[in-house]
């Protein structure tokens, strides 16, 4: 049996270091089988003729033939050892593949707008060339287009993607992309051309307002017309109310307007007035959108000076102020948030109280200043325990973290084994986090793909970073498939029972098609938060999924960075920068996904600040320039607790208070609140809908609701839940409550998806041309030539090389006595 073929995988295996052992303790065992050997060999157990033993011939062939035989026996020996210790690696093998080629069209009634007379060609040209398979997907109203492509996805197989990539329903053809990959198959599609033309009217504002606040809306005109058309001027008319407040012809894509509403419900209808040459689809020429108006909500506003603030309060809340807290639970029933403005502990009366109306589902908003956290004693005190935020300067910043850098070099990172831009840019950010981390802190890093890799256990900064930087940089991929709970797991396990804060910092792409290994590392991210561990997420990498990643920096206490962002770590963990109180500062914000910061843009320049530290479950959103805590958020109970402690001089919130600025606190007290209807004993919670498509309907009563032709079911106290179909498009009412159907999704996003050529390209696959048979052709030819990496046992490569060494050492003890008779 030739071994020439095995024998190079061992080689190419040991080459590129994927080559090793599943039971590797047994590799101890050849140590004493040596020391046995030796003791067998310098023994005699058979008798020699005296003559001989004073030949100094035969003694010096003698000891030859021993040093022999013990290095055949102690390569044979450790040939079997290693056998024994079941030695495998990683091979690359190249396969043709199969040429076929599915040819998925897209049924949807959206394609009527593209040019289709291609297809009977394009088919027969191909299956003259290479194998091809037809199939159909979606229906008129459902474009179920990743539940298409998913359905016909096969292990290492071509998907021709004849469609407008505009999915209405289903899965997501993103995930279905992904999947794909994993499974070692190329999607490509073909770029269509419209011969028809469309215009499609839709509004996107607030479902829910509150009473005599300014509201933004967007009216979106979606186009789509054969090339060569240009973009065509289009009336658009807007009606709130019955009354008309846009009526203008337009070549733009989107029209903003704002309005002010009273109690109740709004109507608002856009309209688009085409050509009749120039609509395909009149269904999507009219879009009704309701918007539900409640009263200001009832706020508690605790003072003992008078406060500018007060005024912005005003426009939008129900306010009653007073200068004390008071001390019984029935005087906070009806308010929704209490807002605390730099009060001192001695005006806070029976915090049991107040922790009571926090924990049952309520609001606290506490705002900092001259008297109030470091300045008005609440360190120690029951109220700090209700805090999101203790009393102290920023010792977590100074020295006294613990850290572990999570580094992705998984599969996605990396092409057949080989490092790609993904992970150089992977480790350009980890090698940036790390110079961005003051050196009194202590820093570990480990790598995963399927395994957990120790790079770095925690030491002091100044000790161990130069040898951190220099492993980090050195880190190859394997080319292994992605578990996250991997590098976790590893984490967790070098920063259990470590005194001080505990922190990671996860750095990946998020890729992976698999449901079940996202909520694995989610629940990972759980127990390590239980366990006071936080973990800091950096989204990098072509196939980034942004939205598990926050997922994962939600559950675990952080907060998600862009790789453009990540600087934003050297707040957190850097030198803090040291300012002389009373020298100005901007705010920075840290989160940019939570509800208080999201799109939120801050111009304000303050002078003051109190001394906080975020607690270890809390969540810090914006802070100073300098690194001072500005606004923190958590949850106590069901309730809801945010601090504000960022002051102008004056003892004011300065520039806060003006208008653009003055949103942060509307967002702070509007997230307190939560839900402004929750205190109603009935309400009626029903959105706009969709012709012909399943909606909920949830009522809130006492009394169980009866409505004709709606079958209610109890989800909570106190709380029904119905379902409903509407035949027909327009306004509609239940139960007094307004909601709009419109138009079915189909109609609404018309055209071709402009990302379709960058969703295929993640599974390798191309944009084509209907008439670019031949770049078809070759693109499948390529793509279906494919290079896989196999796991491979050695153990009988090394059971033959031992039975090999076995022959010749029989052999040449055979020659040997022969020659000796002789």
């Amino acid at each position: 049996m030739s071994i020439y073929s095995p024998l190079t995988d061992v080689m190419d295996a040991l080459s590129k270091g994927t080559f090793s052992f599943h039971e590797p303790n047994l590799l101890l065992l050849i140590v004493p089988a040596m020391i046995i050997l030796i003791l067998i060999l310098v023994k005699s157990f058979v008798a020699i003729d005296r003559r001989r033993l004073k030949n100094p011939k035969f003694i010096h062939s003698r000891r030859r033939y021993r040093i022999l035989v013990f290095i055949f026996r102690a390569l044979i020996f450790s040939l079997l050892f290693i056998a024994l210790a079941d030695p495998y690696g990683e091979i690359e093998r190249e396969i043709p593949g199969d040429l076929t080629v599915t040819m998925l069209i897209d049924n949807s009634s959206s394609m009527e707008l593209f040019d289709l007379s291609f297809l009977p060609a394009l088919k027969a040209e191909l299956e003259r060339r290479i194998p091809v398979k037809t199939a159909y997907i979606s229906s008129p109203l459902e474009s179920d287009i990743g539940d298409g492509v998913l359905n016909n996805l096969e292990k290492d197989k071509n998907i021709l993607l004849i469609s407008d990539g505009q999915a209405t329903s289903g899965t997501m053809l993103l995930d279905v992309m992904l999947f794909a990959s994993s499974l070692n198959s190329s999607i490509s599609a073909i770029d269509l051309t419209p011969i028809e033309s469309d215009i499609a009217v839709s509004i996107k504002g607030p479902s829910k307002t509150i009473s005599e606040v300014e509201n933004s809306y967007k009216v979106k005109i979606q186009r789509v017309a054969p090339e060569g058309t240009g973009t065509q001027s289009v009336r658009v008319i807007v009606g709130v109310d019955d009354e008309i407040i846009i009526d203008e012809s337009t070549t733009k894509d989107e029209i903003m307007f704002s309005k002010n509403f009273s109690d109740g419900y709004h109507r608002l209808v856009a309209r688009v007035v085409p050509d009749a040459s120039y609509d395909h689809f009149p269904e999507n020429n009219v879009f009704y959108k309701s918007t539900h108006v409640i009263p200001k909500p009832k706020v508690l506003f605790v003072t003992t000076a008078e406060s500018a603030f007060k005024t912005v309060l005003d426009e939008l809340y129900a306010v009653t102020q007073t200068n004390t807290l008071p001390a019984g639970k029935n005087d906070l029933e009806d308010y929704y948030a209490v807002i605390l403005n730099d009060l001192p502990i001695d005006k806070l009366r029976d915090i049991e109280v107040l922790s009571d109306y926090v924990i049952e589902g309520n609001g606290l908003f506490v705002v900092g200043g001259y008297n109030s956290f470091d300045n008005g004693g609440y360190r120690g005190s029951a109220f700090e325990s209700l805090l999101p935020v203790q009393l102290g300067t920023g010792e977590r910043r100074r020295g006294d973290s613990n850290i572990v850098i999570i580094t992705d070099i998984s599969g996605s990172f990396t092409e057949k084994g080989v490092s790609t831009t993904a992970l150089s840019t992977s480790k350009a950010l980890a090698h940036n986090v790390i110079g961005n981390i003051n050196e009194k802190n202590s820093v570990g890093a480990v790598a995963f793909d399927q395994w957990p890799y120790l790079i770095a256990d925690i030491e002091p900064l100044f000790v161990n970073k130069g040898e951190l930087l220099d492993k980090i940089s050195r880190l190859q991929g394997k080319g292994g498939q992605t578990e996250f709970a991997a590098g976790l797991k590893g984490a967790f396990n070098i920063l259990r029972g470590k005194t001080g804060s505990k922190n990671a910092i996860f750095i990946s792409d998020g890729y992976t098609w698999n449901d079940l290994i996202r909520q694995e590392a989610i629940d990972v991210v759980k127990a390590m938060k239980n366990y006071g561990i936080k973990l800091y997420v950096i989204g990098t990498g072509r196939n980034l999924d942004e939205n598990f990643l926050r997922q994962l920096a939600t559950n675990g206490g952080g907060i998600y960075f862009t790789a453009d962002t990540s600087n934003k770590l050297s707040i957190l963990f850097g030198e803090p920068e040291h300012k002389e109180v009373g020298t100005a500062f901007s705010l920075f914000i840290m989160d940019p996904y939570h509800f208080i910061t999201e799109d939120l843009d801050l111009s304000a320049v303050l002078y003051g600040y109190n001394q906080v530290v975020p607690k270890a479950n809390a969540n810090l959103l914006i802070t100073s320039d300098s690194g001072e805590p500005a606004v923190v958020a958590w949850r106590h109970g069901v309730g809801r607790v945010a601090t504000l402690t960022v002051f102008s001089s004056g003892n004011n919130l300065g520039e806060l208070l003006g208008k653009d600025n003055s949103k942060l606190l509307t967002r702070i007290i509007n997230w307190v609140i939560a839900d402004p209807e929750r205190k109603n004993d009935f309400f009626v919670d029903v959105r706009d809908a969709r012709v012909n498509k399943t909606a909920d309907i949830i009522v809130r009563t006492r009394q169980f609701p009866k409505v004709k032709g709606l079958d209610f079911s109890k989800i909570e106290k106190n709380t029904y839940k119905a379902t409903y179909v509407n035949q027909d498009i327009g306004f509609k009412s239940v139960l007094g409550a307004v909601y709009g159907v419109n138009y079915d999704w189909e109609y609404q996003n018309v055209g071709f998806n402009p990302d379709l050529g960058t969703v295929v390209a993640s599974t390798k696959g191309l944009l084509f041309k209907p008439g670019q048979v031949d770049a078809i052709v070759e693109h499948v030819k390529s793509v279906s030539h494919r290079v896989i990496v196999e796991q491979e046992s050695f153990r009988l490569v090394f059971i033959i090389l031992a039975l090999v060494l076995l022959t010749i050492e029989i052999v040449t003890r055979r020659v040997r006595e022969t020659w000796f008779k002789v």
